[in-house]
């Protein structure tokens, strides 16, 4: 059993099969299975290694296009024409402020997606229902979501009548969609009525939310005062097995 699953081509796979796939019955998983998947998955969170600002605003002016730019900043400095000199150096910090800002921002997404994720689930463990912290759900659990809850993890659902989810954090769509047994729900996403159970399929940086987070913040393209400076966040290892970077997310509307 693995993350593998493509959580959105799931919708059109039996829950049988899924059961099978992720080694889980309609009565959840035992509390010992559990633990072996949780030491073997990690906890359902987004990591992330913390990088100083000032390193964080550095790497703004580290790469081929920059390097351009400040070579004509010496240059201009070398044969004294002041004019142009004090205007690339001004251009070239607004674009390293700007740039600095939206990583910030980026960064303060996956701490809102962390605090979403911090709270408690309720679980079939052992064939009984319990409560515990979100962040220890795995693949193969099964979990039951009501009214006001946050969807824990990427879930197919498997029981119960409707509910009507409020996914405008993931998809942008403004509208509280209806889900039925067979439908996907996305981590993240808000239960606005309705109780159903879902079986886990993905957890933490492989969910839609965690892939889409981490593909926002591993390759951004500015264009600022007619510069384009490509900049790469290397502070989440993540393995290219993982299948994070897989190509057939490129229909995802958080793929850039």
């Amino acid at each position: 059993m693995d993350q593998s699953i493509d959580v959105q081509k799931s919708e059109e796979i039996e829950i049988s099969d899924l059961l099978n796939q992720l080694s889980s019955t309609t009565h959840g998983l035992s509390s010992k299975e559990a633990q072996k998947r949780l030491t073997e998955y990690g906890f359902n969170e987004i990591t992330e290694e913390k990088v100083s600002p000032i390193k964080k605003f550095l790497n703004f002016f580290w790469g081929p296009i920059p390097w351009m730019i400040e070579i004509a900043l010496i240059l201009s400095l070398i044969i004294q024409h002041w004019q142009e000199f004090t205007i690339i150096f001004i251009l070239l910090m607004i674009n390293g402020l700007v740039g600095f800002y939206q990583e910030y921002t980026a960064d303060n997404t996956i701490d809102l997606l962390k605090e979403k994720l911090s709270y408690k689930a309720e679980v079939l463990r052992d064939g009984k229902w319990i409560e515990l912290p979100s962040k220890e759900i795995v693949p193969g659990d099964v979990v039951r979501v009501h009214l006001g809850d946050i969807i824990p993890a990427d879930v197919k659902l498997i029981e119960d009548s409707y509910l009507t989810v409020d996914e405008s954090a993931l998809t942008g769509e403004s509208l509280p969609l209806d889900k039925k047994i067979g439908n996907i729900a996305y981590s993240g996403s808000i239960v606005q009525r309705g109780n159903m159970q879902g079986l886990v399929l993905a957890t933490g940086l492989y969910t839609y939310f965690g892939k889409a987070t981490y593909n926002n913040g591993l390759e951004q393209e500015e264009v600022e005062f007619g510069f384009e400076v490509f900049t790469s966040r290397k502070d989440t290892p993540i393995p290219p097995e993982s299948g994070l970077l897989d190509p057939n997310d490129a229909m995802d509307p958080f793929y850039d």
